[in-house]
């Protein structure tokens, strides 16, 4: 077995680990949880909706900083090109 499929392997057990620790973990904190099944649905479709909320914010946000730095990068690139186009005109002249 090489070092790469190694670093998979262990990537894999690790995954499954924490997602088979997820579940035992919400699991129990259902089972042990002071409250009726309806309040912790209540409780979970709230926490969903708080969460998909903020997950849209960060979408956002993140949409907003790429175009940001796109239309940053963008006319640097405008500008380079100009100046360089420039400067191999000036060469062309002199030669």
């Amino acid at each position: 077995m090489d070092q790469s499929e190694q670093k998979r392997n262990n990537l894999y057990y690790a995954l499954i680990g924490f997602g088979a620790g997820a579940i035992v973990g919400a699991t129990l904190a259902l089972l042990y949880a002071p409250q009726s099944g309806k309040e912790t649905r209540d409780a979970i479709k709230e926490k969903l909706g708080e969460t998909t909320e903020r997950a849209s914010e960060y979408y956002s946000s993140a949409k907003d900083a790429v175009g940001s730095a796109y239309e940053r990068t963008a006319s640097a690139i405008g500008r380079a090109s100009e100046r360089l186009r420039r400067s191999h005109g000036d060469e062309q002249e002199e030669a």
